[in-house]
């Protein structure tokens, strides 16, 4: 069987789209692998080390701003496995393998659960307004901080809504025995399909016409053997 580029005809626009979503993130993902290793060799050296111990936290500062300034290379690492996973899904996706479109069904609604949380819980990653003994010392940093937390939460919930629509997309895909979605639907015939149904149609007639002229001939060949018989008699 040779092997093509695009798996089939069917959904040429989904393979086309998550090619370049693969070659994207790949090239993403490299990056990512990069900085980690930069990051984890940063950390080793002394000036990392005198800057870690006699730094300070800044006061109101958001969990996950914590956990990056605190543990940097695991965030570089976490991020180089979801860009990989992504890519490796992306690719089996291009060649419309169903363990791609699983994957994909999965880490959508996975990615989806993740922004229902920022939308629910934006202090996250946005800093709360700052508050000090029921006044507010810097309005305008409130003000800034508020219309973030709005955008972010905006955005949230517009990803949620395509993760969702993404996902249901790729659940109703079909998934074949040989393994690839891009085939035909069910019930509709390719034209080797028609012309290997013809000629199995054709070799069962002519199946079915033997036994019939094996039949005409030996009930002719009847009457000449009862004729041979009297005569003998």
């Amino acid at each position: 069987m040779r092997w093509k580029f695009f798996p089939g005809p069917e959904r040429r626009i989904t393979a086309v789209l998550s090619l370049c979503a693969a070659v994207i993130l790949s090239f993403f993902a490299l990056r990512a692998a990069a900085d980690t290793i930069f990051m984890y060799n940063y950390t080793k050296t002394l000036s990392y080390q005198y800057a870690k111990g006699n730094g300070l936290v800044p006061e109101n500062m958001p969990p996950f701003a914590e956990f990056a300034l605190v543990h940097p290379v695991f965030l570089n690492f976490l991020q180089t496995f979801v860009l990989i996973n992504a890519a490796v899904i992306a690719f089996g996706l291009w060649r419309g393998r169903s363990w791609g479109r699983v994957s994909a069904v999965y880490f959508l609604y996975l990615s989806a659960f993740v922004m229902l949380v920022f939308v629910i819980y934006p202090s996250l990653v946005v800093p709360e307004p700052y508050i000090y003994h029921g006044m507010a010392p810097f309005p305008e940093f409130n003000q800034r901080v508020r219309i973030i937390s709005l955008v972010l939460r905006t955005a949230a919930v517009v990803l949620i809504f395509l993760f969702i629509l993404l996902a249901r997309y790729f659940e109703n895909l079909s998934v074949y025995p040989a393994d690839n979605f891009y085939l035909p639907a069910s019930g509709s015939a390719t034209p080797g399909d028609s012309a290997a149904a013809g000629n199995k149609k054709a070799g069962d007639s002519q199946c079915g016409d033997e036994p019939a002229g094996m039949k005409t001939e030996k009930q002719s060949a009847l009457p000449e053997d009862s004729a041979s018989e009297d005569k003998v008699g």
